[in-house]
């Protein structure tokens, strides 16, 4: 049985509903505050049976509302969150394909080749022996499965070749009617390691982090997403297969097996990047991407590379319609083709980085042809150029040393991350805490602070309950109710957290489905009605007794408020509790980094400004270095240094 989702009828019938109880509730109330004291007897004479409506209508708002809502395998539904899931794939992907290339507008990368290996490790899914970047849609339309594995040398190009074939298939799914497939790319590093598993569970395990993912990431409804994952409506784009693990293939293991699972009918297609020499160790160790196509990524040509060049600098009047200051740099590729230059521009990564160092129309590039060590020369100069060229929000520029610095200290965390079994590419703002168990960095004290001071967020409220304790310390007998009250509400809530599992397996047992499908239970507000009809009877009926018993009518009103308020009080801390946990840990790590000058005071600013200039980029929710050399030669030598491995978590 399908989960319910919200739609637009379903949010207007339930705020109607909640208007319609509430206007009869705030009525009542003021009418009977406008009783004096008889209205303290009018209440607990309707406190019973407003109780019983209350809860009825608790159980009604509950079955309706669920009933109202359509379920997430309604035809319309699919149909409404693949054409926003379609729109935001496109936006976000076209930007990713810009930064990865350092320019602007409509990116067009350069047309790198690729080649099915000679030697055959597996049957393939058909298609040709070759083919390009401009092609790949339609050498992945040849397909007989959809199953394609690329691969490639560090830098090669995998994920620019991957994006390509996403952009084209979403672009041809957008012009398309009816139900489409999606291609979704998702970064394999952030995936968690199942343990000693079989394929079967591996399987339901890749397509609950994939459903995970997709949602967070779009905002799409998980149970939609699971059921367009079982139509085979989404295209998964693995990207990172030899990222998942710093040492030991573990996690790249459990994907290739789990692939290699088929959970329906339409879910056996998925493209896959890895590095080639990562991939053939696997294969080494018998695990193999079954039935499906390998395709090996070339060099580029040095007429592909001038071709390129002339597309990003062009100039009509000049040979090859290039820029004349890149003329040199064209004639020296010419004239050897095998030397370092060549090789060096023929990687689509040094490509990138030799147009980001002469971007600016006064640089010469020229001074390439002399040099030896070009991969060096054009990692020192990427952050000054992209610094001079890319400017803050505020229209300053950040100086290179910090930014340099800065970059450093995300890759250290990234490699620590790593040393610890998790990813080694994907960070989270929330998880730079993590490095407190580093002792090199200096946000160690992080987690304990967060605690210290989430302990310390009641203070107020138990000095205000220490002033009324002293304030009315000779009225024992108003203490002694307010404890026990307190210890009512307590044990209500207890009380309440059993009914509502009690609750929850019956609506299982009644209305079907399993426990996943209903694991966010039933929902607060509803709920919500139930407990405040029911606790303010209790508390209504028992009120005569609270004011006969004290002297003071104020504390008595003292004693009800905290009775009546404190389930509430209990589920707002309850709720509060991780986001001002995980708020905490952020502001004080990152605190900790600034005042070491490890990263800037402004974290978030400076990482926006890091993706606009092509050094980082997003996967998902995730944050990456834009290439694994880039995040390499960042990364310091100390951090290399890895402590005893823990085991994989995935997300850090």
């Amino acid at each position: 049985m399908a989960r319910r989702v919200w739609s637009t009828r379903s949010r207007v019938v339930s705020g109607l509903g909640w208007v319609l109880l509430a206007i009869p509730v705030i009525a009542l109330t003021w009418w009977l505050l406008g009783k004096g004291d008889n209205g303290a007897g009018i209440a607990n004479v309707l406190a019973l049976p407003a109780s019983i409506v209350g809860g009825v209508a608790g159980v009604l708002a509950l079955v309706g509302g669920q009933r109202t809502k359509p379920r997430a395998d309604d035809p319309g539904i699919l149909a409404d969150r693949l054409r926003r899931l379609l729109v935001a794939v496109i936006t976000a992907e076209e930007r990713t394909l810009a930064r990865l290339l350092g320019d602007t507008g409509k990116p067009q990368p350069a047309d790198v080749g690729f080649t099915q290996p000679d030697e055959l490790f597996w049957r393939t899914d058909g298609g040709a022996d070759s083919g390009s970047l401009d092609t790949i849609a339609e050498y992945y339309r040849g397909l007989r499965s959809g199953r394609l594995l690329v691969q490639g040398e560090g830098g090669a190009g995998k994920t620019v070749l991957v994006l390509r074939l996403l952009l084209d298939l979403a672009q041809e799914a957008h012009r398309a009617n009816g139900l489409i497939r999606v291609p979704v790319r998702l970064s394999l590093p952030s995936l968690p390691e199942s343990g000693d598993s079989p394929p079967g569970v591996l399987r339901e395990r890749l397509d609950s982090w994939a459903a995970e993912q997709i949602a967070s990431t779009y905002g799409i409804e998980r149970a939609v997403v699971r059921e367009l994952l079982a139509r085979g409506l989404l295209l998964l784009v693995l990207d990172g297969l030899d990222e998942m693990d710093p040492d030991q293939p573990v996690r790249a293991r459990e994907v290739l097996a789990a692939l290699n699972i088929s959970s329906g009918p339409d879910q056996w297609p998925v493209v896959l990047t890895c590095r080639t020499e990562h991939y053939k160790r696997l294969v080494g160790q018998g695990d193999v991407l079954e039935d499906a196509t390998v395709v090996t990524l070339q060099p580029l040509g040095v007429e592909q590379v001038i071709s390129w060049l002339a597309h990003r600098f062009p100039a009509r009047a000049e040979p090859d319609g290039l820029a004349r200051r890149w003329q040199p740099v064209a004639e020296a590729m010419r004239s050897d083709p095998a030397g370092e230059l060549a090789r060096c521009l023929s990687s689509p990564l040094r490509l990138y980085l030799a147009v980001s160092a002469y971007r600016r129309p006064g640089s010469q590039p020229a001074e390439l042809v002399d040099l030896t060590d070009l991969d060096t020369h054009l990692f020192e100069l990427l952050v000054p150029a992209v610094t001079e060229h890319q400017t803050r929000p505020d229209g300053g520029h950040y100086p290179p040393a910090d930014v340099e610095r800065w970059l450093g200290a995300l890759a250290d965390h990234l490699a620590f991350l790593g040393s610890r079994g998790m990813s080694s590419v994907d960070f989270w703002l929330s998880g730079l805490w993590l490095a407190k168990d580093n002792p090199t960095r200096p946000a160690r004290g992080a987690a304990l602070w967060a605690r210290l001071l989430i302990a310390l967020a009641p203070l107020p409220l138990v000095v205000c309950l220490l002033w009324w304790v002293v304030r009315f310390w000779n009225e024992w007998l108003s203490l002694l109710n307010a404890i026990l009250w307190l210890c009512v509400a307590l044990s209500f809530i207890v009380a309440f957290r059993f009914v509502y599992r009690v609750v929850r397996r019956l609506l299982l047992v009644v209305f079907g489905g399993t426990r996943q499908r209903l694991r966010a239970g039933i929902p607060w507000g509803p709920v919500s009605v139930y407990l405040f009809a029911g606790y303010s009877a209790l508390v209504g009926l028992s009120r005569d007794d609270i004011v006969e018993g004290t002297q003071d009518r104020s504390t008595a009103g003292v004693v009800f408020a905290v009775a009546l308020l404190a389930p509430f009080g209990a589920v707002l801390l309850r709720g509060a509790y991780l986001p001002l946990r995980t708020w905490l840990r952020f502001a004080l790590t990152t605190r900790a980094f600034a005042r070491r000058g490890l990263l800037p005071r402004e974290v978030v600013p400076f990482l926006d400004w890091a993706y606009a200039a092509g050094l980082l980029r997003y996967s998902g929710d995730a944050i990456q270095f834009r290439h694994r050399d880039l995040q390499a030669y960042f990364t310091s030598p100390s951090a290399l240094t890895s402590p005893t491995p823990r085991p994989a978590t995935g997300r850090s």
